[in-house]
Formats: C-alpha cells, sequence, structure tokens
C-alpha cells in the first residue's frame, strides 16, 4: 500500500503554494506592515496617529520569537533618521 504524501500527489504544487501563502500571511513583519503606514510626517498605527518627529528616542517593546521583526516593521517606517 502506498502511503500520500504531499509529493505523491496530484494537488501538490497547489498544497505547497497554500503553504507558501499561509506562512507569508501570518510572518511577523508582514503581519504589521499591514497595519502600519506612513503618511507625510505621521505614523499612522491600527487607526491612530502618531509624529514620530516628537519621539527624541522610539521605544518598541515587545517578547518572544517574534519580537525583533514585530519592532523592525514601524521603526523602518517611522525613524529612519535613528538609524
Amino acid at each position: 500500500m502506498e502511503s500520500w504524501t504531499i509529493r505523491n500527489s496530484p494537488h501538490a504544487a497547489t498544497i505547497a503554494a497554500a503553504q507558501r501563502a499561509a506562512l507569508a500571511a501570518v510572518e511577523p513583519g508582514a503581519a504589521v506592515r499591514r497595519h502600519v503606514r506612513r503618511e507625510g510626517n505621521r505614523l499612522l498605527i491600527g487607526g491612530q496617529t502618531y509624529d514620530p518627529e516628537a519621539a527624541d528616542r522610539p521605544w518598541v517593546v515587545g517578547g518572544g520569537r517574534a519580537a525583533a521583526p514585530l519592532a523592525a516593521a514601524p521603526l523602518a517606517l517611522a525613524w529612519n533618521r535613528h538609524r
């Protein structure tokens, strides 16, 4: 009896594409970038507007394995002058 795997499935390409799309959708940096944007000198996060120039030193606090990519996304958009 042959075991079924994704590799020998007639739908292997579709399954692989679905897996790639699912992983891309939950990538921490991409998830944040979908909800953070810059409009002129303002940063919009979750419906709130912030002035990144008003912050002398930006602070982003987080924890866990995804903390670094979650923090990098808004910093890249907002505080380029601090790099």
